[in-house]
């Protein structure tokens, strides 16, 4: 199953998916193995749902989201809004990136601003280059 969502004339998302359940009259949607296009990252996981009418897709079981600069997120849990570029995750993260490593919980990664924080306890590992 192939997707994709257009605001103003803009693509916001494509999403693919193996397998996908759409309740046209209300709108939810259940996929399995997702991968969802930005133009700010790109976002994989085992279970996605959400709503046709809805910006937010809630992301369950092996999620690994790459940003534009190729940092990676991993996480279980979380909830990505298509049109602000917003990951939100409550669970355990880590956090990759070319020289460091980090792993926390209450993931926020804005991808427009290229901004990702992570609240403590964290435990990190920074590599001079």
């Amino acid at each position: 199953m192939s997707a994709e969502r257009f605001s103003k004339g803009e693509r916001k998302f494509q999403a693919t998916a193996r397998r996908a359940n759409i309740d046209r009259r209300s709108g939810k949607i259940v996929a399995d193995e997702v991968v969802i296009h930005t133009k700010d990252a790109k976002a994989e996981a085992r279970e996605a749902s959400g709503n046709l009418n809805e910006e937010n897709v809630y992301f369950e079981k092996d999620i690994v989201v790459t940003d534009q600069t190729g940092r990676i997120i991993r996480t279980e849990q979380a909830t990505f809004n298509t049109s602000k570029s917003l990951l939100v995750s409550n669970s355990t993260v880590t956090l990759e990136g070319e020289n460091f490593s980090a792993k926390g919980r209450n993931l926020e990664a804005n991808f427009q601003n290229k901004t990702i924080k992570v609240n403590g306890p964290l435990k990190s590992i920074f590599t001079p280059q």
